[in-house]
């Protein structure tokens, strides 16, 4: 189990159910920028976005392996100027999406921990430039985004030059008697 906080400490355990002796911290890993999502599609690698619009990844996220001295190193900066990574989804070590506050759309689907792997996609969804919120992906073909108005995206052929995106409008209703 792999966790970060808003300071870009990242917190490890394989044992998480243990107690918090079974954790160990990794202080300022990206330089005490708020890391802002998380994936790990296998033990020995992981993804995180930050508030600064990098992905940043370690292939030992406790960090006995390092990266240029640190155990954590950038992969892809976002496209978007003064962009938050809200979302990262790794469904496997050769796909992984990332999503921002600006609407950027990252995918890596061959080789994520090498930067030129990174394709990022402006112009996808429904209103460009609306902030996505998250990303999830069931498999290494399909993913779900979402962005900050309840409209729900379906991104395929990930392994594409350019994925294929489905818009569903999706409305929540909620009353105060379901609450």
């Amino acid at each position: 189990c792999v966790a970060g906080d808003n300071w870009g400490d990242v917190a490890s355990s394989s044992a998480p159910a243990s107690g918090p002796n079974s954790w160990t911290i990794e202080p300022a890993v990206d330089g005490h920028i708020p890391l802002t999502a998380m994936s790990c599609p296998s033990n020995t690698l992981c993804f995180a976005g930050d508030a600064q619009g990098h992905v940043i990844m370690s292939t030992d996220p406790t960090g006995a392996n390092t990266i240029n001295g640190l155990a954590w190193g950038t992969v892809s900066p976002s496209p978007s100027s003064g962009a938050t990574i809200n979302g990262v989804s790794c469904p496997s070590v050769d796909v992984c999406v990332a999503v921002d506050s600006k609407g950027a759309i990252g995918v890596a689907s061959s080789s994520p921990t090498q930067g030129a792997s990174w394709h990022w996609y402006t112009n996808l969804v429904k209103y460009s430039g609306q902030a996505l919120v998250g990303v999830s992906c069931i498999s290494t073909s399909l993913c779900e985004t979402a962005d900050v108005y309840g409209d729900v995206f379906t991104l395929t052929n990930l392994t594409r030059n350019t994925p294929s995106v489905q818009t569903k409008i999706v409305q929540i209703a909620m009353s105060p008697t379901a609450i």
